[in-house]
C-alpha cells in the first residue's frame, strides 16, 4: 500500500473513536488566517500523530492551511499553482 494511501486509512481509522480539533473551523483551510494559534490546536488534537503522518506523506488536502501541525502553500502563493508544500511550522 502507498504510503499515502496508509496514512489516510490511518487517519480515517482513528476518526471513528475521536473527533479531530480542528472540525468546524475554517481557519485551518484559509489563505489568511495566522498559523501559530492553528498549530497549538493541533499539538492538542487526539489525532495530531495521524494528521502529521497524512500530511508528511501527500500532496492532497487543502492547499493553504494547517494539517497535522504543519502549514501547507503552493510554490507559487501568488497564483496558487503548483506542487503543495508542506513546511515545519514555517509560513511565508
Amino acid at each position: 500500500m502507498h504510503r499515502a494511501t496508509r496514512a489516510y486509512a490511518d487517519l480515517r481509522e482513528a476518526m471513528r473513536d475521536n473527533l479531530p480539533s480542528c472540525l468546524g473551523d475554517d481557519r485551518f483551510t484559509s489563505e489568511t488566517a495566522a498559523p501559530e494559534p492553528l498549530i497549538k490546536i493541533c499539538a492538542g488534537c487526539p489525532l495530531y500523530s495521524q494528521c502529521r503522518a497524512m500530511a508528511m506523506s501527500s500532496n492532497k488536502g487543502p492547499i493553504f492551511g494547517v494539517l497535522g501541525g504543519l502549514v501547507r502553500r503552493p510554490d507559487n502563493p501568488s497564483t496558487g499553482a503548483g506542487p503543495r508544500r508542506v513546511l515545519d511550522g514555517i509560513y511565508g
